[in-house]
């Protein structure tokens, strides 16, 4: 008699079990409803016959089911004699759609019981509230049993392939299953292999992931019909996009009894002030089962191509390393590295004799110990030891950032070489840029694959993996990282391919000197010249600057009192937040007593400059007088010749003004000139840094913006150290500089500010209303500023038209102009949003601006969490507060601070579209609710937030540099 298993699931909370419902446990009897499956390799005590076929015997703790032994035939059900003893259930939460029949092949074996889930309960209110995806005991248990065949077979990948592939048909629904079979067609290789895991891909939606494997998939053996759904497939182009930051780390303890337990999942470790990124947090009880914990942390995350990376701190007792074996082997078959990290080199060598070389390296481990300073030193790699010469110090990693970057790239190593992936080497380590932006991210100078190849061969034995890794990672844009591979390549392989790769990770990390000491531009390709020309260039600067910093080599008698502000744009030919904040500084200087000239880079405004090469020309606004500047050259020819010819005209003006002090501006397209041309006469320079375009680069995380990053950081970093004054405007930022560089002076805070004379309260302006064709009783939400990505006004306008579907009469005035006017317009189109709803106006005048504010009862701004806007404080909510406009903001930090943390504003999350339209339907519906935080805006912006009170910071500093 052919005899199947049926398993119900049982539902349990956090603390205890959760009963079965009446319907679904009539019929089974009252011992095996309380029972579960035996621990790990623990049989039970009773002599049931069918636990021997049918107990998978995981390598870990099976997950909770309860078990009934069912004749196929039409026989009465026959119940094991005894039940296992019961075990606490960990599971919080099951979806009844992922209950999926498993079948186990079975050809090499007599026929063994299909398991067959019974339908699942309702999960509770409390685990349909969690934000964890639930993972329901099937797909454990699939899991387990696939890590069991893995360790079977572990010396014939292709019976382990066909077996787990059988175990996971059917449990697609989890991310994590859909990567473990992507990688189990990855490491098998065969073309009938990947046919099957791209078939059963993109049946459940997950296309992207299965287009990587079709090329292998319809390579050989693929019948008329499987070809023509393949080659259907093959249509789309690849796409590394599998999410951002989708890969984490997650830390495991085995402590000195052989208990396994999950401390953390999802953690971030990233270098300070750089990135704001949200951990996944779970609640972890005593008696938590780690896998279904890592399981549903996992299921938590989109597919992907990419490893996750799991801490594994082991105690050095025997019952610890033989706990070790058995996860071990279950995390062989999940798509993570596992690091272990023993507690002394003893303890190391006696785990790794305890699990052997074979386990380490079908699990992808990584064997770590600490040192006498407490940073931990590699020990093996997939079980192997040291088999590279090489400095020392690779074998060290000071940080968990490096601990984790290790982990990312031993992952994306064992499966960029997979024939499988051939015509996809480009898409698969593009997708670590993406997928291990938390492990990894694009400014890592870990050495992280340098340090991974000393492991694994000898220089030219690792030579073809080198090749590879190399050439897509500078693609890529990991350009530290890649330079770290350049500098391994032996000397007698270092043709025209290595310098070329070498000229562009140096350029890529902002290492001009390098260049510039060691290129040839006539030996170099067209592609290249280009980079040795703007290296020249730039180390030309650098070395000056370091020259008449030390020197003054032109004599020079100054006018006491002349300020000369060197600024990269102003008005009135640009009106946005950076010009607007220049000219109210200028104003504050020359309320000081100062006399004060402004003068604009060489070019500037490039539509409208016709001036001969530094040739100057005079604009005085609102008092101010400005000094435009003629180029011979442009920007887009080479930023850094650019900037060369820059000093010469600067230094030219500087002679003629004769300013006792410069001012300078961000960025360093301007200042660096600046500063050499202000030192060349030995004059006192302050730098005030108010924006940091190498935040929205890094934010970017594509390989040119990365570039750009790099090279913005070596070139502002040089202004920094040089100038004999720093101020910011917010501590994030001055915290950023400090990490960075030891200034001469301790940096201030110059934050921004607003006339509250200019933006004083009015009542609505009548024509602003005419020309729109509203009336003075229309709700108005209002967005003055620029219009670009990291400003959420998707967002808003999906709010608005929100808020309008509930029945609330608004209307919407959105001021300025940027990269997103056009999508922002055209989604506005897309809601139903037409010309008398909500109003564009474009770019306008700054004269017109406090009129605009007039018509607006509430002011919104929910940008988005970049690492830019985390630390830079924007212009605009000053002035709506102080017109007493109410104000929403996003809870990105630098807003939240200006709101009052929900004082002086309404704070909601970043990019919910749900709570902005709640809280723009309170604003509107209810005025008065609001009225006690506009008031107290209002105050704050006169009393701390007003030029007049901010621009002491500026005076003090310039009085002591012309004292």
């Amino acid at each position: 008699m052919r005899v199947r298993l049926r398993r119900t699931l049982r539902r349990t909370s956090r603390t205890g079990h959760r009963p079965l419902a009446p319907s679904q446990s009539s019929d089974i009897s009252p011992e095996l409803a309380a029972c579960s499956m035996p621990p790990a390799r623990t049989m039970p005590s009773h002599s049931c016959p069918h636990w021997s076929t049918l107990c998978p015997l995981n390598p870990v703790n099976d997950p909770v089911l309860m078990y009934r032994c069912i004749p196929t035939s039409a026989a009465a059900t026959i119940h094991c004699p005894k039940p296992p003893p019961p075990r606490p259930s960990t599971l919080s939460s099951a979806r009844p759609q992922m209950s999926e029949r498993i079948e186990v092949d079975t050809r090499e074996t007599a026929p063994e019981p299909v398991l067959e889930s019974v339908p699942a309960v309702e999960p509770s209110s409390e685990s349909r509230q969690t934000n964890r995806v639930p993972v329901e005991s099937p797909i454990v248990d699939g899991i387990a049993t696939s890590a069991r065949l893995l360790s079977e077979h572990a010396d014939d990948l292709e019976t382990a392939a066909r077996k787990i592939s059988s175990v996971l048909n059917g449990l697609t629904s989890s991310a994590t299953v859909c990567r473990i079979l992507f990688h189990t067609a990855v490491a098998e290789g065969s073309s009938l292999r990947s046919r099957f895991v791209a078939d059963l891909l993109a049946t459940n939606e997950r296309a992207q992931l299965a287009r990587l494997l079709a090329d292998q998939a319809v390579a050989t053996g693929a019948k008329p019909w499987q070809r023509r759904r393949l080659e259907s497939l093959m249509q789309e182009a690849p796409n590394s996009d599998f999410g951002e930051g989708a890969r984490r780390s997650f830390d495991l303890t085995i402590s000195a009894v052989g208990t396994t337990t999950l401390e953390s999942t999802g953690s971030d470790v990233q270098p300070a002030a750089q990135h704001e990124l949200h951990a996944v947090t779970h609640s972890l009880g005593a008696d938590a089962d780690w896998l279904t914990e890592l399981v549903c942390a996992l299921d938590d995350a989109p597919v992907g191509i990419q490893h996750d990376v799991v801490c594994i701190r082991i105690a050095p007792t025997e019952l610890a390393r033989q706990a070790l074996t058995p996860v071990l082997e279950t995390l062989a078959i999940l798509p993570v590295v596992p690091i272990l990290v023993a507690e002394s080199v003893s303890a190391a060598l006696s785990t790794s004799d305890s699990v052997g070389r074979p386990l380490l390296d079908r699990a992808r481990a990584i064997l770590l110990t600490p040192n006498r300073s407490g940073q931990q030193t590699i020990i093996s790699i997939r079980g192997s030891e040291l088999l590279d010469a090489g400095p020392s110090s690779d074998l060290v990693l000071p940080t968990d950032v490096d601990i984790q970057a290790l982990g990312a790239a031993l992952g994306l190593a064992t499966i960029v070489e997979s024939p499988v992936l051939a015509k996809h080497v480009r898409t698969v380590v593009d997708s670590l840029r993406i997928e291990s932006s938390r492990l990894l991210p694009l400014s890592s100078a870990t050495r992280a694959f340098a340090r991974l190849l000393r492991f694994r061969g000898t220089r030219r034995q690792t030579a073809p993996i080198r090749n590879i890794l190399t050439g897509h990672l500078l693609a890529a844009g990991f350009y530290a990282e890649s330079k770290a591979l350049v500098d391994t390549v032996p000397a007698s392989d270092r043709g025209k391919i290595y310098r070329a790769r070498r000229i562009r990770a140096l350029f890529g990390t902002g290492r001009f000197d390098e260049i510039a000491d060691t290129a040839d531009p006539a030996t170099a390709s067209a592609a290249d010249r280009p980079l040795i020309s703007e290296s020249a260039a730039a180390s030309a600067m650098l070395g000056e600057l370091e020259s008449v910093s030390e020197n003054t080599s032109v004599p020079f008698e100054p006018v006491p009192g002349r300020i000369l502000t060197i600024l990269h744009a102003s008005a009135p030919d640009q009106s946005g937040g950076y010009a607007v904040r220049a000219h109210s500084v200028l104003k504050t200087i020359a309320a000081g007593g100062f006399e004060v000239i402004a003068l604009t880079r060489p070019g500037f405004p490039e539509a409208a400059n016709s001036l001969d090469p530094g040739a100057t020309a005079e604009v005085i606004h609102d008092g101010i007088r400005y000094l435009r500047l003629g180029s011979d050259s442009a920007r887009a020819d080479g930023e850094f010749a650019y900037m060369r010819e820059a000093i010469d005209h600067f230094a030219e003006v500087i002679h003629r003004e004769r300013p006792t002090a410069v001012h300078l501006r961000s960025t360093y397209v301007s200042a660096l000139p600046g500063l050499i041309a202000a030192k060349r006469f030995g004059l006192p320079v302050v730098y005030e840094v108010s924006g940091m375009w190498e935040l929205v680069y890094e934010a970017a995380n594509t390989a040119r913006m990365e570039g750009r990053r790099a090279r913005t950081v070596t070139l502002e970093n040089a202004v920094l150290e040089h100038c004999d004054e720093v101020l910011t405007i917010t501590e994030a930022m001055r915290d950023i500089i400090n990490s960075r560089v030891r200034t001469r002076r301790p940096i201030g805070i110059m934050p921004n500010a607003v006339d509250t004379a200019e933006f004083a309260s009015a009542e609505k302006n009548s024509q602003v209303l005419s020309r729109f064709g509203w009336s003075a009783h229309d709700s108005i939400i209002g967005y003055i500023g620029t219009f670009v990505g990291y400003e959420g006004l998707d967002i808003l306008v999906r709010a608005i038209a929100l808020v309008r579907s509930r029945g609330v009469q608004v209307r919407a005035l959105l001021v300025g102009d940027g990269a997103e006017s056009s999508r922002i317009r055209s989604l506005a189109a897309d809601l139903g949003l037409d010309e008398s709803t909500i109003v564009f106006t474009g770019r306008v005048p700054h004269e017109e601006v406090a009129d605009l504010y007039s018509v607006i009862d509430v002011c919104a701004y929910p940008r988005l969490l970049t690492p830019a806007t985390r630390a830079v404080s924007p212009l605009k909510p000053f002035e709506a507060m102080a017109a007493k406009k109410s104000v929403i903001v996003s809870d990105v930090p630098a807003l939240a601070e200006i709101a009052g943390y929900g004082e002086r504003g309404l704070v909601v999350p970043s990019g919910d579209v749900e709570a902005l339209a709640e809280a723009l339907s309170a604003v509107i519906e209810d005025p008065t609710a609001t009225q006690s935080r506009v008031e107290a805006a209002a105050a704050w912006t006169e009393s701390a937030r007003s030029w007049s009170a901010v621009g002491a910071v500026m005076g003090s500093a310039l009085a002591r540099l012309t004292s």
